[in-house]
């Protein structure tokens, strides 16, 4: 049980890739939701978020969290480099000995070196390396220290989970890390290492729990929480939908080909042969606009199917509020790239919105094949425009869904409530 005194002991860095970014608005709410909560952590980023893409209240979080990659001098890193090895010289040496012994075999530990000093841009191998995490580990150690933070939590088991392992080595003080989708569903380096002495796994779904359980043996059931990321129902909360003519379809995701973004565009023109006059808009920036934008082309869909590009979360619920159906038929890559629970399905049922979407990863958890939606096999073109054309001829199922929808968000997916419960389990692993 967390006490007040844990909770005034315990100080958390928390680890990130890049913050804030749009496209993990999730780990937005997490940070400002935990604080909220009565957690005390700092934020740590390798990369700052694009200028473009930061609105006013993520600008407020940026002005917070500290730029590893923003510090980084020849200078701070000899500095740094030096002040471990004089001031905990075997503690140095052992964490520098096993970055090397499990380092990438492929890349050139001078090359790295040569980046490192000169601050250029690494290769894709260069930044899965694990000496390239320790060099820039120890300037993040050397601010952390001395003793000001009893835990560290990584977002993602790749760069963010490398450097809390390494750190913890150096500082001596535990780590956890929060495993999601990409991270476990794509191949990472030294998975053993950061999952086998990690003092806290958390992850998104029960279908993540499953999967790590599976393909990662030295695990056990009880080393790994599930906590859903959770939204604000009160933000995401239904109004009085006008009927708009002609319906709209809507859907939102980062342009990847895992949203499933191109069967929807075909599902569209399938059901535009068929007749139906409709209007689909998909928000979202991304890789995959290039060939999204060709399909609609091809597919004389120019006047259905419209790119809006990205949108500033608080335009989002307006979008919502027009829209008829909510659709994101996802799939799985062919390396393997899936989304666990995509937070935009969540927020339409709880706008009450009909949602169609895939029964893979952990969506089924939420969205239940005909009580709180309808799910298509992956790929399924005709599938979902089958499901649609269902909801688009029956505005009665499309309410009996919603108010479905709305009730399972209100039971399980609370972002308020989940934040409590992860705010227990990392006081209780800092305390």
């Amino acid at each position: 049980m967390t006490t007040p005194a844990m909770q005034k002991q315990a100080k958390i860095a928390y680890l990130l890739n890049a913050f804030p970014t749009l496209s993990e608005t999730f780990i937005i709410n997490e940070v400002v939701g935990l604080r909220n909560q009565g957690v005390d952590l700092d934020v740590f980023a390798l990369f700052e978020p694009p200028d473009d893409k930061v609105n006013e209240a993520m600008a407020d979080l940026q002005k917070t969290t500290f730029y590893l990659m923003a510090q980084v001098s020849g200078r701070k890193l000899v500095q740094a480099h030096v002040f471990f090895l004089f001031h905990y010289p075997l503690r140095y040496l052992k964490t520098a000995r096993f970055a090397i012994q499990k380092r990438s075999k492929e890349t050139s530990l001078f090359g790295i070196l040569l980046k490192s000093a000169t601050r250029g841009e690494y290769s894709k191998d260069q930044r899965q390396d694990l000496f390239v995490h320790f060099i820039l580990a120890v300037v993040l150690a050397r601010r952390m220290w001395p003793g000001e933070y009893t835990f560290l939590f990584a977002h993602f088991a790749d760069a963010a989970a490398s450097l809390a392992m390494l750190i913890s080595r150096l500082l001596g003080i535990p780590y956890g890390i929060s495993v999601h989708a990409y991270d476990i569903f794509t191949p990472q380096r030294n998975w053993r290492e950061k999952f086998f002495s990690a003092d806290l796994l958390v992850t998104c779904t029960h279908y993540n729990r499953e999967y790590m359980l599976e393909n990662f043996p030295y695990l056990t059931a009880e080393r790994i929480q599930v906590v859903y990321h959770g939204i604000d129902v009160q933000r995401f909360t239904p109004t009085r939908r006008k009927r708009a003519h002609p319906p709209i379809i809507l859907s939102i995701g980062r342009l990847v080909p895992k949203k499933g973004f191109a069967s929807l565009i075909e599902a569209s023109k399938i059901l535009h042969d068929r007749g139906f006059d409709f209007r689909c808009i998909i928000i979202g920036e991304g890789p995959e606009r290039p060939r999204l934008e060709m399909r609609i082309k091809l597919g004389n869909l120019e006047d259905v199917v419209c790119l809006t590009g990205s949108v500033q979360p608080s335009e989002i619920v307006n979008h919502y509020a027009d829209a008829t159906i909510f659709a994101l038929p996802c799939i799985v890559e062919e390396n393997g790239n899936r989304d666990g629970i995509p937070n935009v399905i969540a927020e339409a049922m709880a706008m009450q919105l009909p949602v169609v979407s895939s029964p893979i990863s952990g969506i089924p958890e939420l969205l239940v094949d005909g009580k709180t939606g309808l799910l298509v096999a992956e790929a399924d073109c005709v599938g979902v425009a089958d499901a649609l054309q269902r909801l688009l001829e029956s505005p009665g199922l499309r309410a009996r869904l919603g108010k479905a929808a709305r009730r399972q968000v209100e039971s399980i997916f609370v972002a308020r409530q989940l934040h409590s419960e992860l705010a227990k389990i990392l006081l209780h692993a800092a305390g």
